[in-house]
């Protein structure tokens, strides 16, 4: 029976080591899973930085284009109204070759 006795301390010295072994991975693999974390977010972090200067990028040229859109508006209208200018012009003589007064 003592031989029985002298084996308990041994096996609750094996049991402790054996837990503190696995705390220690647990602790091991969990700042792991925090390093690939942390590695993750900050990827994450500069593509939405790189996203938001395209997205600003694209802003700015379809300003450019706008502002050219703007131009050529004007140039357009300008070249109506000195259409409609003559085309009521014409209708003018027209309307007093057919009223003379």
């Amino acid at each position: 029976m003592s031989d029985t006795l002298s084996w308990i301390p041994l096996l609750n010295l094996a049991t402790s080591v054996a837990v503190l072994v696995g705390i220690l991975l647990t602790n091991v693999r969990i700042s792991d899973l925090a390093t690939s974390l942390n590695n993750r977010i900050s990827d994450l972090r500069t593509d939405t930085f790189q996203r938001f200067a395209d997205t600003f990028q694209r802003f700015d040229d379809l300003k450019g284009e706008v502002h050219q859109l703007r131009e050529q508006y004007s140039r357009v209208e300008g070249v109506v109204v000195g259409k409609l200018a003559e085309v009521e012009a014409r209708l003018a003589r027209i309307e007093s070759g057919l009223h003379p007064q």
